[in-house]
């Protein structure tokens, strides 16, 4: 009991420091700080044998047909960024064929200097450096970036466990605590259905043993609810922000939270507390039935929302892209509020995904973050038209750019 204690301070001292520096920075005049790349090198990193670029401080457009290569150039840099790919989750798959590893390296400009880093992989292992320094995988702080890629237009549609899955990503990025606390959760989740699922125990030996995992389900569920709650409301205070700013006449919107325990017990931790105790009583006979876990923050969604209608059900398919298009505008503030940093931007095929004049609003308010961006096209025709300044081209055509 003491060890689960002392676990759940640490979670909300970790939530208070956040939460002590975001309120001071409310009412701070600071700067933020620019951060970008500088430089990247690929050795056999998917279709690229040997390949190295220099990049703008602004934006950089990469071009081409489609399967030439566009989307590795970002793959690999948010790899640098997360320690993770966005597209698989096979090493081998982003070692060129015939090759044993792969080398991601860029250098990093920031107001402290120059840095180094490195990936490399083999199939079944990574290592991360730091000027040469070798990094933990499992503590790995990378840079700051926000992803875009054509397949989170999904996220809106798709089920609610790929919207829960969004929001902890993006909780993660500001309380590093909270991934172990999601980890503990689903553990504690997974040993419940186990003894739900398992027939050689008998119902009174399956009470006793939920009696002892069940305080850890509530402990750790209000944990979860509560930091969704809280960082869904900052997000959503920027979100409303920037869709206005790529689509001001379509009204406001928002992403509700729809916690399984109901919205009314989040105004008070022991409301909720109680809420959650009450549910895994009323529930009860029927997690026995289904042989599952019915009660917690597995259950909960997050409903997008414009002038209060659900998008996934009333929205068009522009709405739909522009949506998810301010999510990640709002990631983007949200790093500003926190790190006091601009993140660095990439865009997998954006253009693709919206009409041309969503697009130009969408670009515009991109020059005014002036940032860092990454982005690739099949069709760079649009851009000619619009004042980015600080940009560069590069034409990328089977595995190689120019």
């Amino acid at each position: 009991m003491l060890t689960r204690i002392r676990r759940r301070h640490f979670t909300l001292r970790i939530s208070q420091r956040v939460r002590h520096r975001l309120r001071a920075r409310d009412y701070a005049d600071e700067v933020v700080k620019a951060v970008f790349l500088t430089s990247l090198t690929l050795k056999h990193f998917r279709n690229f044998s040997s390949q190295e670029l220099e990049f703008a401080p602004g934006f950089n457009i990469f071009v081409g047909q489609n399967a030439q290569g566009k989307t590795n150039i970002i793959e690999a840099i948010s790899f640098l960024c997360t320690s993770k790919s966005f597209r698989s989750n096979e090493f081998r798959d982003m070692i060129e064929w015939n090759e044993e590893a792969s080398l991601v390296r860029a250098k990093v400009k920031g107001e402290r200097g120059e840095d180094e880093w490195k990936a490399s992989l083999t199939p079944h292992k990574k290592t991360l450096l730091k000027n040469d320094k070798r990094l933990s995988v499992k503590s790995f702080r990378g840079l700051h970036c926000v992803l875009f890629a054509p397949e989170e237009i999904l996220i809106l549609k798709d089920s609610p466990s790929a919207r829960r899955r969004y929001v902890d990503q993006v909780i993660t990025r500001f309380v590093p605590a909270y991934a172990k606390l999601i980890r503990e959760y689903e553990r504690v989740v997974s040993q419940r259905n186990k003894i739900f699922s398992d027939e050689r125990i008998s119902f009174s030996e399956k009470q006793r043993l939920l009696s002892d995992w069940n305080p850890q389900l509530v402990d750790k569920a209000v944990h979860i609810m509560l930091h969704r709650h809280e960082w869904l409301s900052r997000f959503n205070a920027q979100l409303a922000v920037a869709y206005h700013n790529i689509c001001s006449h379509d009204g406001t919107a928002f992403f509700e939270y729809t916690p399984h325990a109901g919205k009314a017990f989040l105004s008070s931790r022991e409301a909720l507390f109680a809420r959650m105790q009450e549910l895994l009583a009323e529930r009860a006979n029927d997690e026995f039935v289904r042989r599952t876990s019915l009660v917690g923050p597995h259950r909960d969604d997050c409903l997008a929302q414009l002038n209060g209608a659900q998008v996934k059900h009333f929205g068009s398919q522009g709405q739909h892209r522009s949506f998810v298009l301010a999510m990640k505008f709002a990631e983007m503030e949200l790093y500003k509020e926190v790190y006091q940093e601009m993140p660095i931007l990439l865009l997998d095929d954006v253009m693709s995904e919206l009409d041309a004049k969503r697009n130009q609003t969408f670009f515009e308010y991109l020059h005014s973050n002036h940032g860092q961006v990454f982005v690739s096209t099949t069709d760079d025709s649009p851009l000619n038209n619009w004042s980015l300044q600080e940009q560069k081209r590069f034409r990328v055509e089977a595995g190689e750019v120019r």
